[in-house]
């Protein structure tokens, strides 16, 4: 079934309940801008009229073909909105309480009542209250470029069409002054129009963020277009997902971006550690939103500190996985006994609230071990370690493929000299997870693969940090 909204505004003669009113005008406009308007001609006399309608509201009228008999205005009205094309229309006001009953009374009293017209109206707000504040922010843009109009029925009904409208398709650079890269902005809409049409119910937002968000950030042909596609829990590992991030880069496959990079979230996974903006949800739920789905969030959120403990621990489990997962005969073995050093780095620094996005710092092992090494004198037992793993590998950003040099840098070494690399790599992520204070490697897997590597490379004469 098809539902249409459409917006609508009236202007009547007093609000105040005690003396007696009438309805002067009424004005509609749809989400695709077809509009309606008509004053009524029989219904009001100027004695009638408060001194704020008597000096606002009149002064404002078209007159002319608008002015119409009320009989008029219900078989019009009528005629107009069953030929919208829409199985069901919804009326809505951002003060339904003042206006809606007008609209009603006119069709019960003419026996005009539209077929598709659902008998309530909405209110024009929503829930959450960042939506709240971008739509406000749009009326108040509005007001600032039509404001002599302000009072006119149907200009009043354009200015919730236009604040819905910026608040729906989250372009808030423009509701809230934020600066969108351009390129992006232009993509954006039609991008989350696209999970719409490829997901259906089970997306809950498309937020577009990191240096696209962020023009002063942005690299041309260096920086990607970093977008999060955030579904319902039970769906966010669908191979689906994969096939429609092809279906983007297809699209979309010239702008000044290196690629669009397309990741798939929970609203759980990002909402959980909001608080903490220094790790890489809650840069994701500092976005721009070009969709949502307008439910609430329920679940865990955490406080400013736990959400810090909780991204340390888990950038040190993602430092064992990685490391512990990478064997000298894999591909690019090196690159990811470099990130999963790197990795571990992150959590000392993040530990101390610096913000390890930069990308001079990101994934440069020597710059942030030199960081790190400023905060946490202990780390100079493993700088041997540190400057082991080649210096030129360690910037590459982890979620990149694996380019020829990689691979090139793999083949001009022996498997010794890689495993003598892996196990650096562990040597750095367990003396970081000792500093920290945390147990995540236990005698796991981790363990017994970097007693097999000294022992099968005699590498027992390297000194072991606990």
């Amino acid at each position: 079934m098809k539902t249409m909204c459409v917006f609508f505004d009236t202007e009547f003669t007093s609000i105040n309940p005690h003396v007696d009113q009438a309805l002067i005008s009424v004005g509609l406009v749809t989400v695709d801008g077809r509009e309606f308007y008509a004053e009524l001609s029989d219904t009001w006399q100027k004695s009638m009229c408060s001194t704020f309608v008597l000096n606002t509201v009149l002064p404002l009228l078209d007159g002319g073909g608008a002015r119409l008999v009320e009989a008029q205005v219900a078989l019009l009205l009528r005629e107009w909105i069953e030929g919208l094309g829409a199985d069901e229309v919804v009326l809505a006001s951002d003060a339904p309480q003042f206006d809606w009953h007008w609209i009603a009374e006119i069709f019960e009293y003419h026996d005009q009542w539209p077929q598709n017209l659902r008998r309530r109206p909405n209110r024009a707000y929503f829930r959450h209250p960042q939506h709240q504040d971008r739509f406000d922010l749009a009326l108040t843009e509005y007001w600032q470029k039509n404001g002599e109009r302000q009072h006119h029925a149907l200009v009043d009904a354009r200015s919730l069409r236009y604040a819905w409208h910026i608040t729906n398709r989250k372009w808030r650079h423009l509701a809230s002054g934020r600066i969108v890269l351009a390129a992006a902005d232009k993509i954006m809409p039609r991008i989350a129009d696209m999970a719409q049409e490829y997901f259906g119910e089970i997306l809950e937002q498309v937020i577009l963020h990191g240096s696209g968000a962020y023009p002063e950030k942005f690299r041309e042909g260096n920086s990607d277009l970093d977008i999060s596609i955030v579904l319902s829990d039970a769906h966010r590992n669908s191979l689906s997902f994969w096939d429609f991030v092809d279906l983007v880069n297809e699209q979309f496959p010239n702008g000044p971006w290196k690629k669009v990079d397309m990741v798939p979230n929970t609203r759980a996974s990002i909402e959980r550690r909001r608080n903490f903006e220094l790790c890489y949800e809650g840069q994701v739920t500092r976005g721009i939103v070009y969709y949502d789905c307008g439910k609430d969030f329920i679940g865990e959120v955490l406080s400013y500190d736990a959400a810090r403990a909780d991204v340390v621990s888990k950038y040190i489990s993602q430092a064992w996985r990685w490391v512990t997962l990478t064997t000298p005969n894999m591909e690019s073995a090196t690159w990811s006994a470099c990130r999963s050093a790197c990795r571990a780095l992150h959590a000392l620094l993040v530990n101390h609230e610096i913000d390890v996005s930069p990308r001079a710092l990101r994934w440069n092992l020597p710059a942030l071990y030199m960081a790190a090494v400023c905060l946490y004198p202990e780390l100079e037992t493993v700088r041997q370690f540190v400057y082991r793993l080649p210096e030129n590998l360690a910037p590459f950003d982890y979620l990149d493929s694996p380019c020829d040099d990689l691979d090139i840098y793999d083949l001009k070494t022996t498997i010794r000299n890689r495993r003598q690399l892996i196990a650096s790599s562990m040597k750095i992520v367990r003396r970081t997870e000792h500093i920290l204070g945390l147990k995540v490697s236990g005698t796991s897997k981790s363990n017994r693969v970097l007693r097999k590597l000294e022992m099968d490379y005699k590498l027992r004469k390297l000194p072991v940090v606990d």
